[in-house]
């Protein structure tokens, strides 16, 4: 590991409390992959038995429904966190790909779980981290359970701004290349569902698309869609 990769490390927020010779020590232990978009960093068949720590792009982590169809739980960022935080963790099903090129340091999960025994800081912030992420997953579940198809596609592009977007005077602009199949497998509806809800949307002026990327281009209107039913 070179010293820019560990600087991005360092910029992980579960390990702002390590000293330099601690996160020199980690390096040591950490594999760094420059992956291309598309790449898949695991499935349920490889069994990943690794911590990954985003240094830089995107990664969507996803399951397979009975019916075969693509859901997608969660889209990260660089200063992210995810796969399997100890030895004996179940998976949980869960696939994770890149979105774009992307920048991922490695650790064995056994290597991650000695790491969070000796430094009590850094497991308090991961406990932090994974309940903000059940809570995230929670309000997904009721999205899904109390808006309709429309409603839930204004709410996941008002959340993907705030988590992606790009804030200029035309707006806010999704720094993520989206597909309208990449919206469908958010909301869980039929990539024509969503191709007539943000065809609706674009002639209405609430939004714009170029180059897979959407632009909010009037968020209080989005904000308006995005109301529970």
């Amino acid at each position: 590991m070179t010293d820019d990769d560990l600087e991005e490390l360092a910029q992980i927020d579960i390990f702002e409390s390590l000293h330099d010779e601690e996160l020199r020590v980690l390096g040591q232990r950490s594999a760094v992959l420059e992956l291309d978009r598309r790449h898949v960093i695991f499935s349920p068949e490889s069994h990943a038995d690794s911590t990954y720590f985003l240094l830089r792009g995107k990664v969507k982590l996803f399951q397979m429904s009975e019916e075969g169809r693509e859901v997608t739980v969660e889209v990260l960022q660089g200063g992210d966190v995810f796969g399997r935080f100890s030895d004996n963790e179940d998976a949980q099903g869960l696939w994770a790909e890149t979105m774009e090129p992307s920048k991922v340091a490695v650790l064995t999960a056994c290597d991650f779980a000695e790491l969070l025994k000796d430094h009590a800081s850094v497991a308090l912030r991961l406990v932090d981290e994974m309940s903000a992420t059940l809570s995230r997953r929670a309000g997904q579940i009721e999205d899904l359970a109390l808006r309709n198809v429309p409603a839930r596609i204004a709410h996941t592009l008002l959340k993907l701004g705030e988590e992606h977007g790009i804030m200029s005077s035309n707006g806010i602009t999704i720094d993520l290349r989206l597909t309208h199949q990449d919206i469908a497998n958010m909301v869980a509806a039929s990539r024509e569902t969503v191709t007539t809800v943000l065809t609706d949307m674009r002639h209405e002026g609430i939004i714009d698309i170029e180059r897979k990327r959407v632009r909010i281009a009037h968020p209080k209107d989005l904000q308006v869609r995005a109301r529970l039913n």
